[in-house]
């Protein structure tokens, strides 16, 4: 259950938003053999919100805000890293992590953009004396830089990068306090492309570039996976029969085939690599009546 209020003062130049969120999380594990349950948590928490934006004019906009997010707690593993956890199956209560943001926003119609900062803060998972344990932290502060423009009335640009410190925060013992987090790319950059063909009006063109810098795959920080980009590319075409609006889209992902491992993480200790998807083609058609 969720209740938000906005508030306006000095003729909606200053708005704030306050709310809270009361969530309630059931998990039950069970005996992967025999079927009998191993444990579980069932409990409630509320949560708040709050945020609050200073407009100075039309164009610009100061914002802040806190927010809290509740997620369901770990399940621990049978075993992490080829060691067995002496308490598998165990449940633990959610995570709550807490999140701090304040930027600026420009919106001048045909340009905009807008510049963040933020700082997030949840706890992880530690194997102590094999035992699965939640009792680790990590903080992610970064900023984000998003913008989009219009450079003609047919062509559409629509982009942003993120730059993210994500450090261990507390580590079992304090051996690997202050590295950086496991999976956690340091800079991350979209940039999407549209293009309406006015030759065959109803047909729009696109293209977008995804860049993915360097990520650690140990606590460590011994071992790295190197940075990785792709291109997709596509377009859709939108007509009438009779009085039925028809929409086709084509979609090619990984135009090039790159081979590149997609992310990193998993339970501690395990540090799973997964691979990039290759070259596909996707097509579908979507019909309003």
């Amino acid at each position: 259950f969720a209740i938000a209020d906005i508030l306006s003062f000095n003729q909606d130049k200053v708005l704030v938003t306050l709310g809270a969120r009361q969530q309630t999380i059931d998990t039950q594990s069970y005996d992967y053999n025999t079927g009998a349950p191993l444990s579980g948590y069932d409990d409630s928490r509320l949560t708040p919100m709050a945020g609050i934006v200073v407009k100075p004019s039309e164009q610009w906009s100061l914002y802040a805000n806190y927010i809290e997010g509740l997620q369901p707690g770990a399940i621990a593993p049978a075993n992490s890293g080829g060691t067995a956890i002496e308490n598998a199956g165990e449940v633990f209560e959610p995570f709550r992590s807490k999140q701090y943001e304040a930027g600026v926003k420009y919106d001048g119609g045909r340009f905009g953009g807008t510049l963040s900062a933020y700082s997030t803060k949840k706890p992880s998972s530690l194997i102590v004396d094999n035992r699965f344990t939640v009792s680790g932290e990590q903080t992610n502060q970064g900023i984000e830089f998003s913008a989009f423009g219009m450079l003609t009335d047919h062509v559409r640009l629509l982009g942003g990068a993120v730059f993210t410190d994500a450090e261990q925060s507390r580590t079992q013992n304090g051996i690997y306090d202050g590295n950086d987090a496991i999976g956690v790319p340091d800079l991350q950059v979209n940039v999407n492309a549209e293009w309406d063909v006015q030759a065959l009006p109803g047909l729009t063109l696109d293209a977008r570039a995804i860049y993915t810098g360097e990520q650690y795959a140990d606590a460590a920080n011994q071992y790295t996976v190197d940075s990785s980009q792709r291109w997709d590319v596509g377009g859709r075409y939108s007509f009438l029969v009779g009085v039925t609006e028809i929409d086709v889209l084509l979609r090619v992902e990984n135009l090039f085939d790159e081979n590149y491992w997609a992310s990193v993480g998993g339970f501690p200790g395990s540090n799973y690599l997964v691979l990039s998807e290759p070259r596909n083609v996707k097509l579908s058609v979507s019909v309003d009546f």
